[in-house]
C-alpha cells in the first residue's frame, strides 16, 4: 500500500525554529542565538522553552505538539551536554523523562529538521555515546559557532536554515465563514463574540494536528493553515466541523464554516507565500458551502489513508476564480454514527459546490440519490438567499430531493 507523503509545515511566513538546550550547559549561548535568529526571522518564529505544562497534561504530548509545530529544531551542544548527570549520578541523557532528550526525540520521530549547533568548542557526539533512541542525531550535519566568529557563523546558520524553506510542497487548509458579511451587518455584537469562539476552535484544532497557522494568509473571517500531510489536514478539518456543529453560538450568529484542502509547492517571498497551490486552495474554499470539506484532485490522490468511516465523493470538474485550469473537486464524507454528531441530515450525494462558482465546467452529474446511512460533513443546501427551505434551495441549485 502506498504511504502518505509527509511534508514539513510552513509557518507564518518564516521558518518556525525550536531551540533545544540544557540550562546547565549552554543557557547563555542559546539566549544569544535566540536573539540573533529572532532578529532575522521575526518575533514569534523562534521558540526556546515550553514555558508551562498544565497540571494533569500529558507531558510527552505537550512536547510533541510544541516541537512538531516547528520546521527546524536547533540542538545547542556545549562541552557538558553529553556528561551532565543528576543528583543520583545518572547521566541526564539516559533519563527517559529528560526534557532535552524528549524534545530531540520528538523532532527525529516527526521528521522535523534537526540541526546540531556546537558551542564552547564542543565536539559532535558519536552514536555510541548517545542513548540508542538518539543515535540518529550523530548522523546530522553540525554547525560550529565560535565566539571570535560569532556573527559570521550565525549568518551561515541562518542561510542554511532559510534556503531550504523558500519553496516546498505544502498541504494548505483554507477556511471561510459562510454569510459572514450579512451576519456581521445584522448582528455585529453577536458576530464579534462568535468570531472569538471561531478563532479558538480553528487554532486549537490546527495545533492539535501539528499544523501551523499562516497569519499572513488571513483575510477577514478566512484563515489559512499548513500541514505536514493531507491526513493531518483532513483530521483537523473533521474536528473543526464537528466543533462548529456542537458549539453553542451566540443567538443570531450561528456560524457555518467551509473548508478547502490543497497540496502543492509554495514560495516564500517577503514573509508571504505565493504560488498556484495557495491560490487554488483559496479558490476552492470560495465555491464551498458552510459545513463542507472540499479537496483538490492532488490532495485526494495523496489521501491514501482516510480517517475511519470516511470516504471521498467525486463532485466533478469545476472552474475556480481567476484560474485557467479547472479542478476536479472531491468532498469528504463520514458516517454519522462513527462520530456521534446530532445535527447533520442526509443530502443528495451529487450535491455540487456553490452556484456562485465563476463558470462551472460542463460535466454530466450522477443521478441524485439520498443515502440514509451516510451523513455528509456539509449541509450543502445553505444557499446565499435569506432563510431558504431545503426544497427551495435544492430547486435553485438544480438538485433533486427525491429518494433512491
Amino acid at each position: 500500500m502506498p504511504q502518505e507523503t509527509s511534508h514539513e509545515p510552513v509557518g507564518s511566513g518564516s521558518p518556525r525554529i525550536f531551540i533545544n538546550y540544557r540550562r546547565d550547559d549552554a543557557a547563555a549561548d542559546a539566549g544569544r542565538l535566540f536573539d540573533a535568529l529572532s532578529a532575522r526571522f521575526g518575533e514569534g518564529s523562534v521558540f526556546m522553552d515550553i514555558d508551562t505544562i498544565p497540571p494533569g497534561a500529558d507531558f510527552a504530548e505537550v512536547i510533541n505538539q510544541a516541537v512538531g509545530s516547528c520546521e527546524v529544531l536547533i540542538a545547542v551542544i556545549g562541552k557538558r551536554w553529553l556528561s551532565l548527570a543528576d543528583a543520583a549520578g545518572v547521566r541526564r541523557l539516559d533519563d527517559q523523562h529528560d526534557l532535552v532528550r524528549m524534545e530531540i526525540l520528538a523532532a527525529l520521530d516527526r521528521k522535523v529538521r534537526v540541526v546540531p549547533v556546537l558551542v564552547q568548542g564542543a565536539q559532535m557526539p558519536r552514536a555510541d555515546q548517545l542513548p540508542t533512541t538518539l543515535a540518529r542525531l550523530a548522523g546530522r550535519h553540525a554547525f560550529e559557532i565560535s565566539y571570535p566568529r560569532w556573527q559570521y557563523d550565525v549568518e551561515r546558520l541562518v542561510a542554511a536554515i532559510d534556503k531550504p524553506t523558500r519553496q516546498k510542497v505544502v498541504t494548505f487548509m483554507a477556511t471561510g465563514v459562510e454569510a459572514s458579511i450579512r451576519t456581521r451587518e445584522v448582528n455585529p455584537i453577536a458576530m464579534r463574540r462568535a468570531m472569538l469562539e471561531h478563532d479558538g476552535i480553528v487554532t486549537r484544532a490546527v495545533a492539535h494536528h501539528q499544523g501551523s497557522m499562516v497569519e499572513s494568509g488571513r483575510e477577514g473571517e478566512s484563515m489559512l493553515a499548513a500541514f505536514r500531510s493531507v491526513g493531518d489536514a483532513l483530521r483537523c478539518a473533521i474536528d473543526v466541523q464537528r466543533a462548529f456543529a456542537d458549539q453553542r453560538w451566540p443567538r443570531g450568529a450561528r456560524l457555518k464554516i467551509r473548508v478547502a484542502i490543497n497540496t502543492g509547492q509554495a514560495e516564500l517571498r517577503g514573509g508571504r507565500y505565493y504560488g498556484e497551490a495557495l491560490y487554488r486552495c483559496a479558490g476552492l474554499m470560495a465555491i464551498g458551502h458552510g459545513g463542507q470539506i472540499l479537496l483538490t484532485q492532488v490532495s485526494a490522490e495523496k489521501a491514501v489513508s482516510l480517517p475511519a468511516g470516511c470516504k471521498l465523493v467525486d463532485l466533478g470538474v469545476h472552474r475556480l476564480r481567476d484560474l485557467d485550469r479547472p479542478e476536479r473537486v472531491h468532498q469528504l464524507r463520514q458516517r454519522a454514527p462513527a462520530i456521534g454528531w446530532s445535527r447533520w441530515w442526509g443530502l443528495p450525494e451529487s450535491a455540487k459546490p456553490g452556484s456562485h462558482c465563476a463558470s462551472r465546467a460542463s460535466s454530466p452529474a450522477p443521478s441524485p440519490r439520498l443515502w440514509p446511512s451516510w451523513q455528509p460533513l456539509a449541509i450543502l443546501l445553505c444557499c446565499p438567499q435569506p432563510s431558504p427551505t431545503p426544497s427551495a434551495c435544492a430547486t435553485s441549485h438544480g438538485w433533486s430531493m427525491r429518494g433512491p
